[in-house]
């Protein structure tokens, strides 16, 4: 049995929810308040990242299936004060989540650094990263991912399989 050491996943359809200008102190209200909705909507919050306070105002971005963008944005709506308390929300959709997993990744460096050298390569910027012990995960413009799981390919070669 061959062991695969890196895996790199392609997950298409996905859209990106961004919250913003609003008070740091209301953070928590407003990420429970967005979630809330989201899970009443029966949908599913996939990559999370919250931009760093540097000043009075915060926000966050999430990414979700595309399909359930009319759900959440009812939902949003439905729900309230959230979006009327003066929190800016940017929705868009047309991206591709690639998820690159390797059980190395929790006592090995230099994984995250081959995925910026393809980044670097590609010169598209990304939408979302986000990392677990195991995993990266990386959200592109749907434009870019034939030459993306190119490079990706190619910067783990050595360990793909």
């Amino acid at each position: 049995m061959v062991e695969i050491e890196v895996c790199i996943e392609v997950c298409e359809g996905q859209s990106l929810a961004l919250l913003t200008e609003f008070p740091a102190s209301g953070f928590g209200r407003v990420l429970s308040s967005v979630f809330e909705a989201a899970a009443g909507a029966d949908v599913n919050i996939d990559m999370i990242s919250a931009v760093p306070c540097v000043s009075d105002s915060a926000g966050f971005a999430f990414s979700f299936a595309d399909n359930d963008m009319a759900a959440l944005l009812s939902s949003l709506s439905a729900h309230g004060g959230v979006l009327k308390s003066g929190v800016k929300l940017a929705v868009s959709s047309g991206y591709v989540k690639f998820l690159i997993k390797a059980d190395k990744m929790a006592s090995d460096c230099g994984f995250a650094s081959r995925v910026a050298a393809a980044l670097n390569v590609l010169g598209g910027k990304p939408e979302l990263i986000t990392t677990g012990v195991t995993e990266i995960s990386v959200l592109i413009n749907e434009l870019y991912r034939a030459e993306f799981e190119s490079l990706l390919n190619e910067k783990f070669e050595d360990l793909l399989k």
